[in-house]
């Protein structure tokens, strides 16, 4: 799953291209490590409960960042205090 993402948001990015003497370098608007870790995070912590059930996880791509959402929301822990 997270390398089909991978490959699709890829292909739809934009890309400039450095030319170096004979050699020519790809470079892309956010870096492959980044988006990786980006949708695999998103895959991780996402919400698998019965209640988002049919949501999907969004990779939004901007001029200035990249953003992902995860259905789901944060969940409520119960505050322990320990004593001595």
């Amino acid at each position: 799953m997270v390398d089909e993402a991978e490959t699709y948001i890829m292909s739809a990015m934009r890309k400039s291209s450095l030319i170096d003497g004979m050699f020519r370098r790809d470079i892309t608007e956010y870096p492959r490590e980044s988006l990786r870790e980006s949708i695999a995070n998103a895959v991780a912590h996402r919400d698998y409960s019965p209640y988002v059930r049919g949501s999907y996880i969004q990779i939004r791509m901007f001029a200035d960042r990249l953003e992902d959402r995860s259905p789901g929301g944060l969940f409520v822990y119960k505050k322990t205090r320990l004593y001595h």
